[in-house]
Parts: C-alpha cells; structure tokens; sequence
C-alpha cells in the first residue's frame, strides 16, 4: 500500500501507531480533509513542510485519496 511506503514514517495509517506527534493519523486526515479531493492533490503534488519533498505520481496522489474517502467514509 502506497500509504504505507510513502506516509507511515511520520503518519498513523491503518491504525498503526503514528511516528510523529506532528503528523496526524491517516483517520484524522479522512475525518477533516478528504471531502476536498482538490485541495488533497495540490498538498500532495507540492512539498511542504514539515513533510519530505514526495515526488508522488498523479496515479499514486489519487490512490492515497481513495483510500482517505474510504477511511472518511468507514463506520467509526
């Protein structure tokens, strides 16, 4: 899972422990951000800190999407 490689250094993700106290968990991020498709693609295609400078493909930004609608949209 993409998630996984590219976030679970600093990001909670499925429902692991999370590895910064600065990150917040991947269910945290479904809750509040991920009705907003749009604004998730230019976060993830730009770098910022204090995350790492990502160089995600279009295809893996847009998986990491769905699976954050899919955890916003999960029974909690």
């Amino acid at each position: 899972m993409i998630a996984r490689r590219w976030c679970a250094r600093c990001h909670a993700v499925a429902g692991e422990k999370s590895a910064s106290d600065m990150a917040p968990p991947f269910q945290v991020i479904a809750r509040t951000r991920a009705s907003d498709p749009d604004r998730l693609r230019g976060f993830l295609s730009r770098p910022h800190w204090p995350m790492p400078p990502l160089q995600l493909s279009r295809q893996e930004i847009e998986n990491i999407i769905a699976y954050l609608q899919s955890l916003g949209s999960a029974p909690h």
